[in-house]
């Protein structure tokens, strides 16, 4: 997440964007719309980002600040969950008015998520930026609380992480080859989903 005490907004969050580490460390990468502002009540009227991930109030064209990225970590997390955005079947240029219009999406099937991960994301997808989660809170919810590490700390590793990788390394390098051939085939959602619940 980024750092909420430096007045950065991402206004790009979405999977694509978090990259890994050799030891498991995810990380924010893809800076290129990020925006700095003066102070913490300072904020942005532009629209920019991908449009599946992007918050009401920046389709709103409304100032928006940096909830603007709560907002999107919580439709990565469920892209991340279920293998894509919600609303992703509907044209990128039409969800611009779905999103804002719309409940806030949740999860397909809330029962195969732990109770944490569905309450992080409640606090993370509000429609209303005054009412959506700080960045400093949802660092200290269950969810992902003991998860965070100091990147600063060489000796830190993510374990959990590097675990998920190495148990699914085969399928990813399956993945790999398929894509170097270019016969254009990949596991179809469910599968994804199989694997990642199979290694937990």
């Amino acid at each position: 997440m980024v750092n909420p005490t430096n007045n950065l907004i991402h206004r790009d969050i979405k999977a694509g964007n978090i990259l890994l580490t050799d030891d498991g460390k995810a990380k924010l990468g893809d800076f290129g719309v990020a925006a700095q502002l003066s102070t913490m009540q300072s904020k942005r009227t532009t629209m920019t980002g991908a449009p599946y991930w992007m918050a009401p109030e920046v389709m709103l064209e409304d100032r928006y600040n940096s909830k603007c990225d709560i907002w999107s970590l919580g439709i990565t997390i469920i892209e991340m969950a279920q293998g894509r955005p919600p609303h992703s079947q509907i044209h990128p240029l039409r969800v611009v008015f779905v999103i804002p219009s719309k409940s806030p999406p949740t999860l397909d099937d809330s029962s195969l998520w732990s109770e944490d991960m569905q309450d992080f994301l409640s606090m993370c997808l509000v429609k209303d930026p005054l009412e959506r989660s700080t960045a400093t809170k949802l660092m200290d919810h269950p969810f992902v609380a003991d998860r965070i590490v100091d990147l600063t700390d060489s000796s830190v590793s993510s374990d959990t992480l590097l675990e998920l990788v190495e148990a699914n390394l085969e399928t990813i390098e399956q993945r790999r080859a398929q894509r170097t051939a270019g016969d254009g085939s990949t596991l179809p959602s469910s599968s994804r989903q199989d694997t990642l619940r199979s290694s937990k």
